[in-house]
């Protein structure tokens, strides 16, 4: 079920140390945009776990006769928090899959993972989801992972600016323009 999710355009699934699932949003953000999945993002989602069983439990907790995976949407306390407080203080069973925005996902791959390995993994998010830089940046001079990130940010920028000109992702509308 995971690979086939990780498959789909709009998903990129992070297997470690939580499990991740990122749901695309758009390709172009303001620093003000604020980080919750919007109603298309959680309709995308919802239809596309459907075929495995899935349905809401809650309105933030989607599970399956036949998986014992639990997909989690965080409770958004603060409607402007940071995107790395998104799973500070949430829950965790083990096998639960957190539903995250793409700029989220770039937030808790920042607290996860050091040089090298957080470069390319940025990167390869930032290859399907866009994400959303500016807002990290204002976000990262309050966590530990500022000096990382404003070392490589002039880099991602560069890189996902010319992703977003350049490749399939320029023609790549939100998915609320599908609903």
């Amino acid at each position: 079920m995971l690979d086939e999710l990780n498959q789909d355009k709009n998903f990129v699934y992070i297997a470690y140390p939580d499990s991740i699932l990122s749901v695309f949003d758009h390709t172009n953000y303001d620093r003000s945009d604020l980080e919750i999945l919007s109603v298309p993002q959680r309709k995308y989602t919802e239809r596309k776990l459907k075929k495995f069983g899935y349905k809401f439990k809650t309105g933030r907790v989607l599970i399956s006769k036949d998986y014992s995976q639990k997909f989690r949407i965080p409770k958004q306390s603060i409607i402007s928090s940071n995107p790395y407080d998104i799973l500070r203080y949430e829950k965790r069973d083990d096998g639960d899959i957190y539903i995250l925005t793409p700029t989220q996902a770039a937030c808790y791959i920042l607290t996860h993972y050091e040089s090298v390995e957080l470069l390319q993994r940025l990167k390869s998010l930032i290859e399907k989801q866009p994400v959303n830089l500016k807002k990290i940046y204002d976000h990262s001079r309050f966590e530990k992972t500022k000096d990382s990130y404003y070392r490589i940010y002039r880099e991602l920028q560069n890189y996902q600016d010319d992703l977003v000109k350049n490749s399939k992702l320029k023609y790549k509308n939100h998915l609320g323009k599908f609903f």
